[in-house]
This record gives C-alpha cells, structure tokens and sequence, in this order.
C-alpha cells in the first residue's frame, strides 16, 4: 500500500500582521500626544511663570514708581487730578529698558460694599446707600458699587443714581432730588471744592445733622484711584496692567473709613487679557 505524503503550501500571516501594525501605529501616535501635551505643558506652567514674576516685578517698580511721583506733588496746595496731563497721564516708568506709562483716573465714583473698619453709624449709613441703590435698579446695582477703599463718594465720579442713594441716606427723601440737582450743577466747575458742596447744601436747604452726614459722605477730591499701566508689545499693540491705587492726600487724608489714615498703597493688579487679543 502506497503512503501519500500530504505537503502544504506555508499559511499566509498576512491578515494578522496588518491589524498588529495598526495598532502599533494607534499606540505610537497615543504615546506621541501624551508626550507633546507632557511638553506643551510644562511650556505653558513655565510661561505662566515667568508672567508672573514679570507682573510682580513690573507691580513693585510701580508701588515705588508711584510712592516718588505722589511725594513729588504739593497736594496740599493742588489736588492731585491737576498734576495729571492728557488722559489722566501720571508718569512714565523704565522697567529693564521697557517703558510703562501709568495713567489714572478717579475711582471713587462707586458706593463701598466692605464694611470693615467702619464705626457702627457708618456701617447704617452705608447698608442704607446700597438699599436705596437696589431699590433705583436692582440689576445694575453691581456695577455701582467697590469693596476697597474709603466710605465717601466723589461727587465728580458718581453716577447720578449714586449721589441719589447717597442723598436719600443721609437726608429727606423730599430734599434730596434737590440735594443732587444741586451737586449735578456745579461739579463740573474747575474750582469745585468743599466750599463749593457746602454752598450746594445751602440753596438745597439741607441743615444740621443731614448737612453733618452729606458732608461725611461726599468728597470733592477722591483718594482711591483707577489706574491703568500700559508697556508697547514688541511687534504692535500693548500689554496692560489695572489696579486701584489708595492715595490720602490734602484734606481727605484724615477722612478715610473708620477714621484710619492709611499709607500710599497699590491694590488689585491684574493684567488685562483683553488687551492681549
């Protein structure tokens, strides 16, 4: 009997390589993501660094940038607004060869939401000035209020509803419609002064303790200012800082909240992203 000797053709491997390649290249590209994101991410935390310690060293250049220019201005003999140029241009800064210019602007035009520091009358005084502001319009009432710096309002900054609040709190309601036409008349004058309110007071008819707290209540020269920094980017446009600084000066240095005169100092630095766009 004849044995038949069965000889096969070699079983192609094909059909199992392809998917394995596949999937070597799905696995390469994972490994490749992860690694690019690991990077771009140490990227990004070290720039956020090094934005950071620029902001700090650019924010302490200004502190003292902005100590020397206030110490150069008489404010007991001209208030502070006069010393500023165009658009409420301050100073320039040299910062490692790159120049800021510091503008500010009065930043007290708002109603103080902070009551810390404040004595027990002015603490009811203030809630009074927010109450009467929702009750004007409760949905803006945000936009009209700060949580730094004095308890006053300046009355050339103030939006019309402010002064309202602020004259409803401290005096009748039927004088005080009275009481902010009369400041809304004269606080655009150039020689707007305490003298100046006291009058307004006067020809609205407010006497005694109403005319003691408006008094208290309403500065002609703020102390809190809106300050804005500005650097030119190299390639076009500007990076942009903002802050609130605390100047007391001439004879608002005594009238901050609770009585307590504080130092020259810079608050809520920030970059502003949207100049970066």
């Amino acid at each position: 009997m004849t044995q038949r000797v069965k000889t096969g053709r070699p079983v192609s491997r094909r059909g199992f390589a392809l998917p394995l390649v596949v999937m070597l290249t799905v696995i390469a590209g994972i490994l490749l993501a992860a690694m690019l994101e690991r990077f771009g991410t140490q990227q990004t935390f070290a720039q956020r660094q090094l934005e950071q310690y620029r902001d700090h060293h650019i924010a302490r250049g200004l502190q003292e940038a902005m100590q020397a220019w206030v110490n150069s201005v008489d404010t007991q003999t001209q208030s502070l607004k006069a010393s500023l140029g165009e658009r409420g241009k301050a100073f320039d800064l040299e910062l490692d060869g790159q120049r800021v210019t510091v503008y500010l602007r009065d930043g007290q035009g708002t109603a103080l939401a902070e009551f810390a520091g404040l004595s027990p009358e002015e603490m009811g005084t203030a809630a009074e000035v927010l109450d009467q502001l929702r009750q004007q319009d409760s949905r803006e009432a945000r936009q009209l209020i700060r949580r730094e710096g004095p308890l006053a309002v300046s009355v050339r900054a103030a939006d019309e509803r402010v002064l309202t609040a602020v004259a409803r709190a401290c005096s009748s309601s039927a004088r005080a419609p009275r009481v902010v036409a009369e400041l809304m008349r004269v606080r655009d004058e150039e020689d707007f002064t305490i003298a100046t309110m006291a009058e307004a007071f006067t020809r609205a008819g407010v006497e005694g303790e109403e005319r003691v707290k408006l008094m208290q209540m309403l500065v002609t020269e703020p102390t809190l200012y809106r300050g804005v920094a500005e650097a030119p980017r190299a390639g076009g446009g500007v990076i942009r800082y903002t802050f609130n600084v605390l100047i007391p000066s001439g004879a608002n240095r005594a009238r901050m909240s609770g009585g307590v005169t504080r130092p020259m100092a810079v608050m809520d630095w920030q970059r502003d992203r949207s100049a970066d766009e």
